[in-house]
């Protein structure tokens, strides 16, 4: 009888695996079709988009979504194949539903943590992607323009969202997308104040964001002072997209929402550089920012 049970019992288990092992021998087979049939033309390395980390990180919390996603239904036949087909076991029934509140439980713990991470994140990448383009603009007005810039010291890595270069100077511009709240009597839910330290918005306020665009503002001026061997100067900007923005105080930190952005970066004073000293410094962002590998990139056979 115990074998018996037992027997139902992985064969149960055997029926709830099966799906998984039919997609995994799926994605094998395309990956080694691709890799035999035809090679990429697309053979040099890309460069990095607005959000390409946030767009990372969005994929990664969509897989580990998708797999708390299909866990409840294999749990409640593993738990009722084990239960109903083992007799021995005293009291099934309540060990089944104990065991099942303590799996489930933890997998709605875990699905609400992620979709808060995937709300925030998703906001995070449309203001990002919103920024960078209204950024690429200024192209035509003979700007460099790199997102994702990617900067790694002894200890970690860590990204700038947007690097501008140009006459006027080089940017280190961190992006902030911030919901805006809803007050029943309209109030001025679209304005923030900056005072150089901290953003003022309608019922909160930040300081991390001057901190963080400052700090990293400092590590590209030594990252590229270093790479291109002479001193240079980079200047910290916030970006918050769909905000109006209003400074307090006079700071070195400015504060922009990302539309027409040639109105703030051809005000500024231009920096006493010549051109070629321009193109250096972008060369060397260009060389960090072009790490993305072809989604279609194939390796010939040997």
């Amino acid at each position: 009888m115990f074998t018996s049970s037992l027997s139902t019992a992985l064969i149960t288990m055997a029926i709830c695996l099966a799906p998984f092992s039919v997609i995994l021998m799926i994605v094998i087979y395309s990956k080694k079709r691709s890799s035999a049939r035809r090679k990429n033309p697309i053979t040099q390395y890309l460069l990095r988009s607005a959000g390409e980390s946030v767009k990372a990180q969005l994929s990664d919390v969509d897989s580990e979504l998708g797999m708390y996603l299909m866990l409840p239904p294999m749990i409640s036949l593993f738990i009722y194949a084990y239960y109903s087909n083992l007799p021995s076991v005293k009291h099934p029934l309540i060990l089944g539903i104990i065991t099942g509140v303590i799996f489930f439980g933890y997998i709605l713990f875990k699905l609400i943590k992620l979709i808060k991470l995937r709300e925030k994140l998703r906001l995070g990448y449309d203001a990002e992607l919103a920024v960078g383009q209204e950024l690429n603009t200024l192209m035509r007005h003979g700007y460099h323009v790199f997102h994702d810039v990617t900067l790694k010291n002894t200890i970690s890595s860590f990204n700038i969202d947007h690097v501008v270069v140009g006459k006027t100077g080089v940017y280190a511009i961190e992006t902030k997308g911030r919901s805006k709240p809803l007050f029943k009597n309209g109030g001025h839910q679209h304005r923030v104040n900056f005072d150089g330290k901290r953003l003022r918005f309608p019922g909160w306020s930040e300081e991390k964001p001057a901190e963080q665009a400052t700090r990293q503002a400092q590590s590209l001026q030594q990252w590229l002072s270093h790479a291109v061997g002479e001193a240079v100067t980079v200047k910290a900007v916030i970006a918050l997209p769909g905000w109006y923005v209003t400074h307090t105080q006079r700071s070195e930190i400015a504060v922009i929402n990302g539309k027409n952005p040639e109105r703030y970066f051809n005000a500024q004073r231009p920096e006493n550089t010549s051109e070629k000293f321009t193109h250096q410094i972008a060369h060397q962002l260009e060389n960090i920012c072009r790490d993305i590998e072809p989604i279609a990139l194939t390796k010939p056979k040997s």
